[in-house]
């Protein structure tokens, strides 16, 4: 048992000292399914130990626009993918292992978290090409390795085409034309668009085919033979070419996939291109992205051997009837933490080229797009002597077809965006801290007058105490002193304190030359010192007042420790006011008028006790008001007369009522009282009945009355009395019937005996009979009577009346 030990330890010894011959795939890779502070949870432990170095990084799991627009794809939050750090193991459980550190930074689990293990090497030669295993959705894609001493390359190290993946589906049907299909994502499965390169975010299987860009990954070709768009990592993709020319030549190949931001410590696998639309078996897919490259070591003995991370290049579709071509994958990532190179090496990290078209078809189809660029970040101030450096984008796919109208062009689609992706004074995140917890807030600080300050206490996922009893990880400053915060995690605590002093500059306050006041002006004071605090004398504590009076004013500014304060004098600036009432004047009964003072702003005292700027009078009189204005002051009096006129009052003539019509009597007198003899206490009255009406009047003191003899009504049966008996025997009584018409209209009058003779007849204005028949007394009997008249209240319409009558001796 001990000798089999010693063989380990010797084996083990020998590779750290004298070297190891490296190639192939070295790392182990395994999905993260959950962290805790420096717990990793994992898919499976097997090949992790305790004391081995290994990489946590993010792959996926940013949020893009997906809504139906131009703006499909666009990154809208990285959700901490492309963060990353070194470890070391401190022991495994199952499948959870334990890091002898808290992790550094933050994670989002769901956006594909994969934990790789890094081989440590004290010198290392490559020996046959150093590769990754592709990433497959979950793991993969990354190289990584440590070497303390100096790593000898004899052949190259190539993660090219390891990084996310092209788009392959495109089940497009038939081979309509697709100007109807027009949108930025589609299923895969409808046919109307091709699958989109893979990026640094994910989509449902409803958004996963069509022109628009998955992230950094290439859109694909909508329906008809569009071409695939390139995808992006440090610059953007290009476009992919248009359909075929014998639709009506819609743009609508895929969009390129958007560049990423290196602002902060991140890495990203190149984006995967676009998928061509395909219907006829000839079309291509996209090609994959770069992978990442981390090497950390002393000394690299390049021997002109490479670093690559290139995106490969899409071929030519063969030479039979076309479909769209597929856009090239994007350069990926590789970063370089190395001290010294002692020979020349090239790094490189280029885009892949669009497929391009050689057809037996003289039709136009479209192009692939080309991919963007990859970035090299060297830990370097500056690219060392010995070393290359190329970030190139790929090129646009050609229509080779020399039948073909679009020969020699590449029919819409364009390469990816030209761009230096270089960076220097790369750090790889690691925690470095003495305990699990590390606080470091920072050096003193110094604060100016009205600025703030973040102070931040790290450490992801722990407890916080601060001096101000504050719980979250960062807090803001404002004012001077000293903070200290207390962090908890993984069972360990750490404290740091921080220094907050003042910067602060003498202020000056002026209000201002002496001044004077208008009488109900007003005047601004104003501190003129901005985001400080106040105190007037006049108890306000804004930076500015209003005054509307003499008087000395001060205030007091403070501004960060710094006070000053300043005084100003107001004095008063009266003018004499003059107050008239204008020239005397009458009104009539009734009347009203308005006397002004015709001051205004001033304080008022009217004879009538008023304190109004103006009253109104209605009566007689004197009257006189007292105004004061700032100390100045006037009076005035005006004399009111009476105008009033004698009362006089009419009714007119005496009236007839005629047929049923009634009389309006009126004794209309502006402001007057009135009593009828009816009682009746308005102007006027509605009389229906003969008789004497009279009415008082009374106006202003003065009265007058009248009187009118209103006659019967005229035209009614009443205008006629018939007695049923009549006595003529010279008695007086009842000897004669009369009957008259006061229109003047003549009456037809006839009496007849029981043997129907006409025994007596008039025609006149006026008819009086007595009993008689040619001067003979009729012999006592009943008579039978006739009336007739014309009735000037029904339009002069004849009116026939009859009757009987006795006669008596």
């Amino acid at each position: 048992m001990k000798k089999t030990t010693l063989c380990i330890f010797y084996f083990l010894f020998y590779i750290k000292v004298f070297g190891q011959t490296i190639g192939g795939v070295i790392n182990i890779y395994t999905p993260v399914t959950g962290i805790n502070c420096n717990k990793i949870d994992v898919v499976s432990s097997s090949g992790f130990s305790a004391g081995e170095r290994v990489l946590l990084i993010q792959m996926k799991g940013a949020v893009i626009d997906t809504s139906n627009t131009l703006n499909f794809g666009t990154i809208a939050n990285y959700n901490n993918c492309g963060n990353y750090e070194f470890a070391t193991i401190s022991t495994v459980t199952g499948n959870s292992v334990f890091l002898q550190k808290a992790v550094l930074n933050n994670y989002t689990i769901s956006g594909y978290v994969q934990l790789i293990r890094v081989p440590q090497y004290v010198n290392a030669t490559v020996g046959s090409s150093l590769t990754c295993l592709p990433w497959n959705g979950l793991a993969g894609g990354v190289l990584v390795f440590e070497v303390s001493g100096t790593l000898t390359l004899n052949s190259n190290i190539d993660v090219s085409g390891k990084g996310f993946r092209g788009g392959t589906m495109c089940q497009n049907p038939d081979g309509s034309c697709g100007s109807g299909y027009q949108d930025h994502f589609y299923p895969v499965t409808s046919g109307f668009g091709a699958e989109k390169g893979e990026g640094i975010a994910k989509v449902s299987v409803q958004r996963n085919g069509g022109r628009g860009p998955l992230g950094n990954g290439g859109g694909g070709g909508n329906k008809h033979n569009t071409g695939g768009a390139g995808g992006g990592n440090y610059t953007k993709g290009g476009l992919g070419g248009k359909q075929a020319n014998f639709c009506p030549a819609t743009p609508v190949g895929g969009t390129g996939g958007n560049d990423l931001n290196y602002s902060g410590n991140k890495l990203f696998l190149g984006g995967g291109g676009g998928c061509s639309d395909n219907n006829n078996g000839v079309g291509t897919p996209g090609t994959n992205g770069g992978g990442i490259v981390i090497i950390s070591a002393n000394t690299i003995n390049g021997n002109s051997k490479s670093i690559l991370s290139h995106a490969p290049n899409q071929v030519i579709v063969p030479n039979s009837i076309g479909d769209g071509s597929g856009g090239g994958g994007a350069g990926g990532a590789i970063l370089m933490n190395v001290l010294n190179y002692a020979s020349a090496v090239s790094m490189s990290a280029n885009g892949g080229n669009g497929g391009g078209q050689n057809t037996s078809y003289s039709a136009c189809f479209g192009p692939g797009g080309g991919g963007g660029t990859g970035i090299i970040c060297l830990s370097n101030a500056s690219t060392p002597a010995n070393v290359t450096i190329q970030t190139l984008p790929g090129t646009a796919g050609l229509d080779m077809n020399t039948w073909s109208s679009c020969y020699n062009t590449s029919y819409g689609a364009t390469g990816g965006i030209a761009g230096v992706g270089l960076k220097y004074n790369a750090v790889i995140p690691e925690n470095t801290s003495t305990s699990v917890t590390n606080v470091n807030l920072g050096n003193d600080i110094s604060l100016t007058c009205g600025q703030s300050a973040i102070l931040n206490a790290g450490n992801p996922g722990a407890g916080y105490i601060w001096s101000t009893g504050a719980t979250s990880p960062t807090i803001t400053v404002t004012t001077p002193g000293n903070y200290w915060v207390t962090v908890s995690a993984c069972g360990g605590t750490d404290s740091d304190t921080i220094q907050v002093s003042n910067v602060s500059n003498p202020i000056t306050v002026i209000l201002g030359r002496d001044t004077s006041i208008a009488c109900n002006q007003s005047l601004i004071l104003n501190s003129r010192i901005q985001g400080a605090s106040y105190i007037w004398s006049t108890g306000a504590t804004t930076s500015s007042i209003t005054i509307f009076s003499p008087g000395q004013y001060w205030v007091t500014v403070n501004l960060c420790s710094a006070t000053d304060s300043d005084t100003l004098i107001v004095s008063a600036l009266n003018n004499p006011i003059t107050i008239d009432l204008g020239n005397d004047m009458s009104i009539a009964c009734n009347q009203s008028v308005v006397l002004n003072s015709g001051f205004p702003g001033g304080t008022y005292l009217w004879s009538t006790g008023a304190t109004t700027s103006s009253i109104t009078v209605s009566s007689p009189g004197q009257y006189w008001v007292a105004v004061s204005s700032c100390s100045a002051g006037d009076s005035d009096t005006i004399l009111v007369s009476s105008s009033i006129s004698p009362t006089t009052v009419d009714l007119g003539t005496d009236r007839n009522l005629k047929c049923t019509q009634g009389i309006m009597l009126s004794a209309d007198v502006p402001g007057a009282t009135y009593l009828w003899s009816t009682g009746s206490t308005s102007s006027s009255i509605l009389v229906t009945d003969s008789g004497s009406y009279w009415v008082f009047v009374d106006a202003c003191g003065t009265s007058d009355s009248d009187t009118i003899l209103v006659s019967g009504k005229i035209g009614s049966d009443s205008d006629f009395e018939i007695p049923n008996v009549i006595t003529p025997n010279g008695d007086g009584v009842n000897d004669i019937i009369s009957l008259g018409s006061q229109d003047g209209s003549e009456l037809n009058f006839a009496i007849y005996n029981r043997w129907g003779q006409k025994v007596a007849a008039d025609n006149k204005k006026v008819i009086r009979w007595n009993g008689y028949f040619k001067n003979e007394a009729l012999p006592a009997g009943t008579y039978f009577w006739v009336l007739e008249y014309n009735d000037e209240c029904s339009d002069n319409e004849k009116i026939t009346k009859k009757g009987y009558i006795t006669v008596f001796h």
